[in-house]
């Protein structure tokens, strides 16, 4: 199952990367609660339309070291990401850890919460 959810890792990634709004929607369960590097709660609707909008613009985003766990249907990763792109015309270039909790919905794995902190 960890090789499950590498790929669903890697697929969500590379739909960050190509702003793949259809392939996010699959990946991320409507419920979703993230919490934001600076603290800002975010939901499902939040996290796609600032890809919509183009508001959030990723040249790479790349994964350096992964964790996971697994917990019968239920997974968490913590992960260190290097982002480069942009957020409000504002550049990014930086590591960030993610940490996100994956679920098993009938054999589709989808993100049901996770968090984000830069790193220095």
């Amino acid at each position: 199952m960890k090789q499950e959810i590498v790929e669903c890792e890697e697929k969500l990634l590379q739909a960050f990367r190509d702003s793949d709004l259809a392939v996010m929607d699959q990946l991320i369960h409507d419920d979703l609660i993230f919490n934001g590097p600076t603290g800002e709660l975010i939901d499902k609707e939040m996290d796609l339309s600032t890809y919509r909008s183009g508001n959030m613009i990723v040249d790479i985003m790349e994964a350096i070291d992964r964790e996971i766990r697994i917990f019968a249907d239920t997974a968490t990763v913590s992960t260190v990401i290097y982002l480069k792109g942009s957020f409000l015309k504002n550049p990014i270039d930086g590591k960030a850890r993610f940490f996100r909790t994956w679920k098993n919905f009938s054999g589709q794995w989808k993100v049901i919460g996770g968090s984000s902190v830069l790193l220095q």
